[in-house]
């Protein structure tokens, strides 16, 4: 019974391979996340829905949005009431700005070559598409609408789309050339997005890209400051453990013309794969945009949801969990190639005994 034996050494050793490998024999449980982009107040509707189901979700909060108190945007103590829910509040950014459409780093900001267009008024290029916030010796100016209105207002300043160009007027009336200026960069809105909310008692760990707008290089950047970042697209896009990049995180879009049937097969085919899909919605309850989805549709998909062997979590669990799996070690390669000489040895001294027999 000698084959017996080394069958059971085989099936052992295997089974260590897999442990050491990270890998459950029972398969890992697929997982959902539902985020909410923009902090809309709808989503206060989100909230509700979802917690009499027991399931959680993150929003994506604009930092400048929630302290200026938008009545449009969740409120601080809203945001703070569903973190002591389990939920997460994540950065959507400082201004809900288009990241690749500004300077990219710090470095980047310093804005020189003003000329002199009237007394107070200056000009100066600028090669970007988004300027979020203006400083001038560290200190933010006010945005203002024209340049007649940069002309009469101290401290203010414009940028002309049409013409590429920036209108300043410091707060003594002085050239921008005597000071040092800087346009607000990519690196500033993943960072100070990250403290101002901080600030408020939110436990901030993770970024989602405003307008899905993301890159290699913000990936890169978005690691100085988060634990995780998620992008987005239009279509079905999961999260597999062994492609997994944790600074360009899929989400998948729920558009307004989209089913409850239609989001159930998504989450269908993630627990097929044994997958994450993460949820990218807006507005609940509301007819606004092509990502608005109604209260009803929410109401249906997390009943059904709730009959499901998927876990729901947030963003940052379900970064923790699918981070957690680790890669495939040069150890378990070779306990799993020691598990298969020896059952090989085991087949073979099975069949010699059967054969001499």
């Amino acid at each position: 019974m000698l084959w017996v034996f080394r069958l059971s050494v085989a099936q052992a050793v295997m089974a260590c391979a897999l442990y050491l490998g990270g890998y459950d024999l029972a398969h890992a449980t697929a997982m959902l996340t539902y985020t909410f982009d923009d902090g809309a107040s709808s989503q206060w509707d989100a909230y509700q829905i979802l917690q009499e189901r027991g399931q959680v979700g993150t929003i994506g909060a604009v930092a400048r949005y929630v302290a200026t108190g938008y009545p449009t945007v969740l409120s601080k103590a809203q945001l703070l009431t569903m973190q002591s829910a389990g939920w997460e509040t994540a950065s959507h950014g400082l201004n809900h700005r288009a990241l690749s459409k500004m300077p990219l780093t710090y470095a980047d900001e310093p804005l020189s070559g003003w000329q002199q267009e009237s007394a107070v008024l200056f000009r100066a290029s600028y090669a970007y598409g988004e300027l979020p916030l203006l400083l001038v010796d560290d200190k933010e100016l006010s945005r203002v609408a024209s340049t007649a209105a940069v002309a009469s207002t101290p401290g203010s300043w414009w940028h002309d789309t049409s013409t590429g160009s920036v209108y300043v007027h410091t707060q003594d009336g002085t050239s921008p050339n005597a000071h040092v200026v800087r346009a607000g960069s990519a690196e500033r809105e993943l960072d100070v997005s990250d403290r101002e909310l901080s600030a408020m008692g939110l436990n901030v760990t993770d970024f989602i890209a405003p307008f899905s707008d993301w890159s290699e290089a913000l990936s890169k950047l978005a690691s100085k400051y988060y634990d995780g970042a998620a992008t987005g697209y239009s279509q079905l896009v999961l999260n597999e453990p062994a492609t997994f990049q944790g600074y360009s995180i899929n989400r998948s879009a729920v558009a307004a013309s989209a089913t409850v049937a239609d989001i159930e097969a998504w989450i269908d085919k993630a627990m097929q794969e044994d997958a994450w899909l993460i949820l990218l919605m807006h507005n609940i309850g509301t007819t606004t945009g092509d990502y608005w989805w109604s209260s009803s549709n929410l109401d249906e998909l997390a009943g059904w949801v709730s009959g499901q062997p998927i876990d729901v979590v947030t963003l940052r669990q379900g970064l923790e969990r699918i981070s957690s799996v680790p890669e495939p070690a040069s150890a378990t390669l070779f306990l799993w190639a020691i598990g298969v000489g020896v059952l090989a040895r085991a087949r073979q001294g099975r069949r010699a005994r059967q054969t001499a027999a």
